[in-house]
């Protein structure tokens, strides 16, 4: 917040310098670099501020930390169904120890 504060204080000062110099031309290199240079601070300004004003850091974070939990739960049931093909398998094996034994 404090970079968009101090942005915004400066935008005046950039606008009162280029309308203090008469011979800003915009056909120049000069003038298109800076021309560039001012949109582009514009822009990452009205970027900041939409950002802050929709919260939408705060909704990515939340977004990557559900990621992060819904990640260990499904590596968590991934291995419970592991040990349950396992547990079945081995139940398998004794179903056929018995039915041959009574056979």
């Amino acid at each position: 917040m404090k970079k968009i504060l101090m942005l915004l204080t400066l935008l005046p000062l950039l606008a009162n310098a280029q309308v203090a110099n008469d011979g800003f031309n915009f056909g120049s290199l000069t003038g298109v670099l800076v021309g560039i240079g001012v949109v582009l601070l514009i822009f990452l300004v009205l970027r900041q501020l939409v950002l802050w004003c929709w919260k939408i850091d705060k909704i990515v974070a939340y977004q990557e930390r559900n990621i992060i939990t819904l990640q260990s739960v499904y590596n968590t049931q991934k291995e419970i169904l592991k040990q349950a093909k396992e547990q079945t398998e081995l139940l398998r094996k004794i179903r056929d120890k018995i039915e041959v034994k009574t056979d």
